[in-house]
């Protein structure tokens, strides 16, 4: 994963970490330009991403339903972490140490 800042285009940004990718890469509908699937294709890379409304999906629906649930998945990471990361700050500790940060 990489962060960038709001006012960079995510996908030039994904340049950077691409060749440290194997086999897949799921992203979101700002990763569909046909110059960056190209080159993640000539690194043996497989581009996912849902389409547009306006593209014509062939892809089987088990597929999309899986893809959906995996890039669901990471999202909840990523949010996780966002909220962890101040949470953290704000207890003193090291970022995303937390053991005693729930007790019962």
């Amino acid at each position: 994963m990489t962060v960038t800042a709001a006012n960079l285009n995510e996908r030039d940004a994904a340049y950077d970490i691409v060749g440290a990718i194997e086999r897949l890469l799921i992203g979101d509908k700002g990763y569909i330009r046909p110059r960056f699937k190209a080159a993640s294709r000539a690194l043996g890379i497989d581009l996912q991403m849902p389409l547009r409304k306006n593209l014509a999906e062939s892809r089987l629906g088990r597929f999309l339903r899986l893809l959906q649930r995996k890039y669901k998945r990471v999202a909840r990471k990523n949010l996780a972490h966002t909220f962890a990361v101040p949470l953290d700050l704000r207890l003193g500790r090291k970022f995303l140490q937390l053991d005693g940060a729930v007790s019962a």
